[in-house]
């Protein structure tokens, strides 16, 4: 793994982490999914280990980084990251299909709500993940 690829893994794990906060943690938008099994087992948000969901961040975005180094073929663009993150979105909303069928965590609208933020955060941090790559292989 090249330097290149840990700077956009980097970059992309930052923007996630930030998209996540202020959709999840200032928003409220999420705000009343939550089934009461649901809301069991989470954590109130003074445990949250803060350190734990920022490393969480940058692994995530460090392995995205270095498949797109595969997967991107020397095309740098905004759009072409894009792309790479709506299609790993796509892969965890089928994630969260077999969830619904099998769990009771979260209402149905909840589930949606959750894929539609999560396909705009992975093209949001896959678009600046093919920044960085394009800034420095330049």
């Amino acid at each position: 793994m090249n330097k290149t690829t840990i700077f956009a893994g980097v970059a992309a794990g930052v923007v996630w982490y930030i998209l996540g906060f202020l959709f999840y943690g200032m928003s409220g938008l999420m705000d009343g999914y939550m089934t009461e099994a649901g809301a069991a087992v989470m954590l109130p948000e003074e445990n949250i280990n803060m350190i734990l969901l920022i490393v969480a961040h940058l692994v995530l975005g460090i392995v995205f980084a270095a498949i797109y180094s595969k997967w991107a073929r020397g095309t740098h663009t905004f759009k072409h990251g894009a792309e790479l993150g709506v299609m790993v979105a796509l892969f965890f909303i089928g994630i969260a299909l077999i969830n619904i069928s099998v769990k009771n965590e979260m209402s149905t609208m909840g589930y949606v709500v959750d894929s539609i933020f999560g396909i705009i955060s992975m093209a949001i941090g896959g678009g600046v993940c093919a920044l960085v790559f394009g800034k420095m292989e330049d």
